[in-house]
């Protein structure tokens, strides 16, 4: 019998769950203050933002309402992981085209989520 072994092995496991459950944390951290701050944006008259009602009507087409999106939510969460970071790059990170990223990025900026320093992107301090 092999202790080293077994104990290099029963180590190697720990970490692994470790590290599952740590990264699930971050996972679920991330998401919880996403909510957090969209609950906070729609209910601020001053944001610009609005809920639609439950059984109200389409918006017209040029009304902008900032819904949670899943790309949104992954720019936002890879902006605060990488301050200073380029579009070029976060495209990279999401295994996407540059040009797929500017639309998302332009209505997180107009909707100051994001600003736009020089070449690089920053979150908004609220």
């Amino acid at each position: 019998m092999d202790l080293a072994a077994d104990s290099t092995d029963l180590l190697d496991e720990l970490l692994g769950e470790t590290t599952e459950v740590l990264s699930m944390f971050r996972t679920y951290k991330v998401a919880a203050a996403h909510e957090r701050m969209w609950r906070a944006l729609l209910s601020s008259p001053s944001s610009g933002l609005r809920q639609p009602p439950e059984s109200a009507a389409p918006p017209a087409a040029n009304t902008r309402i900032l819904r949670p999106n899943a790309r949104r939510d992954r720019i936002l969460q890879l902006v605060g992981e990488n301050p200073d970071i380029t579009v070029k790059r976060l495209a990279e990170l999401m295994d996407a085209e540059p040009s797929q990223m500017y639309g998302p990025v332009r209505m997180l900026i107009e909707h100051e989520l994001l600003r736009r320093d020089g070449r690089s992107l920053r979150l908004v301090a609220r």
